[in-house]
């Protein structure tokens, strides 16, 4: 191999790493473009920032969205420029994203508004333009370039997840029987445009655009607004009032429009608040053992989960109270089993949690895990995004 073919390759290796590195916080802005000693000098060029860009396409969720943002914010805020010019940051820019970041974010990645999108659209469309600028320092591009990589991929998994949202929605919408079916082709249309845009985006991710990426994403996110505003579902809303708030219902792939989603006797709240992760309210078996989730007996105490439901008590606890305090009519579980803080007692333990008051943070074993429930007197609890075991 010429010494020109092996120099081509290592610039290669060197600028993955470095679009990496940066982008995971491993390595700062100054230590990836030179060493301890100061011998080694790397200058970001274009190649070097389309490989950056490239990556994400494919780039695992290594933090909230909400999060990224805000590491984008820190970034570029210390290099900003507050009365902006030709070749500098506009600092402007970078306020109205922590402004954003403080005002449309309903949870750690689900947006309330469009806007969140379209300024990072103008952002990012700048920090694109100054990273070619031939008048920009080269100490300054891997700090542009650090915060680009950072408000990218916030808006990749902000897309995704809002196309994720919407394709659950339909999913119920074509179960639910009471549901206009000119409304339900409406949405699927919808549907079908934010799949779409959501594709073109991580193409052009590929392509090293990220301008164009964000342009797709910011579509994506807006039909996928649609399938929800043609019921007028929000996030903390309850549509099929069974006591499962519906951004839950597409958390967990259940139906906002249905009780019992699976048809499984058990409902959707039952389920969440006492079964999970043994029985899924969106699957009527589980185990796949050929036994509905609601004919399991799971502490084996002679109740099958149907009858535990329709007793009020516990379908985890294996002592015999459960089933002499029915027999005999001596007591009522169901008012200790339940914490505080709107979960059952055990749910919470399951959840990674231990019964509290207030806020909970829920561990749980889908990707992202839970956002709100509904506590018995309509109040909301706010549970962590993201935080399970599957991203560890």
């Amino acid at each position: 191999m010429t010494g020109s073919k092996i120099s081509n390759v290592l610039r290669v290796i060197v600028s993955l790493w470095v679009g990496l590195s940066v982008l995971l916080g491993t390595v700062s802005p100054v230590a990836a473009r030179s060493g301890t000693d100061g011998t080694f000098m790397l200058t970001l060029n274009n190649d070097d920032v389309d490989q950056a860009i490239k990556a994400l396409a494919e780039q695992p969720l290594t933090s909230t969205p909400l999060r990224l943002r805000r590491l984008a914010v820190e970034t570029l805020r210390p290099v900003a420029n507050a009365q902006g010019g030709q070749n500098t940051l506009p600092l402007a820019l970078v306020n109205r994203i922590a402004e954003d970041n403080a005002a449309y974010f309903f949870d750690e990645g689900r947006i309330t508004q469009v806007a969140v999108l379209s300024h990072d659209r103008e952002l990012v469309r700048r920090l694109m333009a100054l990273l070619k600028d031939k008048r920009v320092s080269s100490e300054t591009k891997p700090i542009y370039l650090q915060g680009l990589l950072h408000l990218v991929l916030a808006d990749r998994h902000m897309a995704e997840l809002a196309v994720q949202d919407a394709r659950i929605i339909i999913a119920g919408a074509r179960q639910a029987g009471s549901l206009n079916q000119s409304d339900v082709y409406q949405a699927e249309a919808h549907w079908n445009t934010a799949e779409l845009r959501l594709r073109n985006g991580l193409e052009a991710l590929r392509r090293g655009d990220a301008d164009s990426a964000v342009q797709h994403f910011e579509k994506a996110w807006e039909f996928s607004a649609r399938v929800q505003a043609i019921w007028s579902l929000t996030y903390d809303g309850d549509f099929d009032r069974d006591g499962v708030v519906d951004v839950v219902e597409m958390r967990l792939g259940s139906s906002p429009f249905a009780a019992d989603t699976d048809n499984d006797g058990l409902s959707d709240a039952y389920e969440l608040n006492f079964l999970v992760p043994h029985t899924l309210p969106n699957t009527a078996d589980t185990d796949n053992d050929g036994l509905l989730d609601g004919d399991e007996d799971l502490d084996e105490d002679g109740l099958t989960n149907l009858s535990e439901q329709q007793n009020g008590t516990d379908p985890l606890v294996s002592e015999m109270t459960d089933g002499g305090e029915i027999s005999s009519g001596s007591a009522s579980p169901s008012v200790n089993d339940m914490g505080k803080g709107g979960l059952a007692d055990g749910s919470e333990g399951r959840l990674g949690n231990a019964p509290s008051v207030g806020k909970i943070a829920v561990r749980y074993f889908r990707e992202p895990p839970l956002r709100l429930l509904k506590c018995r007197k309509n109040q909301l609890l706010n549970l962590h995004l993201f935080q399970h075991p599957c991203l560890r």
